[in-house]
């Protein structure tokens, strides 16, 4: 749905949760998170197609932070369209690009102290890597306080 003009929220959904991603569209086309692993092929594909764009047209992806559901389209982004610019803050990529660390730092970091965590619960734990996805190196970070022109 465009909420301003060239400005989209593409709904999707982990399990009974809404999530959305937003496409800014104009010389530069920004997206801002991919959802999980099979969010661009079943929702942002075919939402760019309904405008009658395709994922070529994309310049960067943004992920907002390091979470399954924010960053796992980012191998199937990249495989559509290898020329799109994966970005993040800097202090995430560390764990957007390694899901090994993802797990240990942020959904197992009770584990030792409280026991608490994906780890706990092997068919969740096996669920959420689903959702991360393959791997994939970000293209550059964000500091804080940088522009980002998608139109004149």
């Amino acid at each position: 749905m465009e909420i301003f003009p060239h400005i989209h929220q593409i709904a999707s959904a982990v399990t009974d949760r809404n999530l959305y991603q937003y496409l800014f569209v104009g010389d530069n086309t920004v997206l801002l998170d991919t959802g999980a692993s099979d969010t661009p092929e079943n929702i942002i594909f075919p939402f760019l197609k309904r405008l009658g764009m395709s994922p070529l047209q994309i310049s960067m992806a943004i992920n907002t932070h390091a979470d399954a559901d924010h960053h796992g389209g980012n191998d199937s982004l990249k495989q559509m369209a290898d020329k799109i610019l994966l970005a993040c803050g800097d202090s995430d990529r560390a764990l957007i690009e390694n899901p090994d660390l993802l797990f240990a730092s942020r959904y197992d970091q009770w584990i030792n102290q409280h026991g608490v965590g994906l780890g706990t619960n092997p068919e969740a734990s096996t669920w959420v890597r689903k959702m991360v996805g393959k791997p994939r190196r970000i293209d550059l970070t964000f500091a804080g306080g940088e522009l980002i022109s998608v139109d004149g």
